[in-house]
């Protein structure tokens, strides 16, 4: 598969809690063959702001790593709403919700993306296996839309 060809550029967007799932599924696209930003591409000094809204404008699909505490972080907010406003990102977020144990953490998901195909994930797995298990759920939403147009 040529990656290239079903997206440019993967946009990872969570908070700081979920930085080692981030890490590794940054990995795991990269081994895939998918070019991949995340905020691990910052560099100490630059301008947080104007790196991501860079990041966004060159990107075309978003993986959002959510939890309970994601929708407080202006960031991970600011992010989504750029993906769900920019017709590049048209069917290519995959929202992944990650609770350490249940559906009840669930339950202040915006309404938005319940709409949506999302993913839940407990937290009772190895990273590198969540990291596997969103990696076969995001390239199944690129192909489907690949094969919609």
């Amino acid at each position: 598969m040529k990656t290239e060809a079903i997206t440019k550029q993967v946009f990872l967007s969570h908070v700081r809690k979920d930085k080692a799932i981030a890490k590794a599924l940054a990995k795991e696209l990269q081994r895939q063959g998918f070019k991949v930003w995340s905020d691990q591409s910052i560099s100490p000094g630059a301008d947080w702001s104007e790196e991501i809204t860079k990041a966004l404008n060159e990107s075309d699909s978003m993986i959002a790593i959510l939890n309970q505490h994601s929708f407080s972080s202006s960031y991970v907010r600011n992010e989504l709403q750029h993906a769900f406003f920019d017709d590049r990102y048209k069917n290519r977020l995959l929202p992944v919700l990650i609770s350490p144990t249940s559906d009840a953490d669930f339950v202040r998901l915006p309404w938005v993306l319940t709409k949506m195909t999302f993913l839940k994930i407990t937290e009772q797995q190895s990273t590198e296996n969540i990291a596997k298990t969103i990696v076969k759920k995001f390239i199944a939403l690129l192909k489907k839309q690949e094969d919609q147009q």
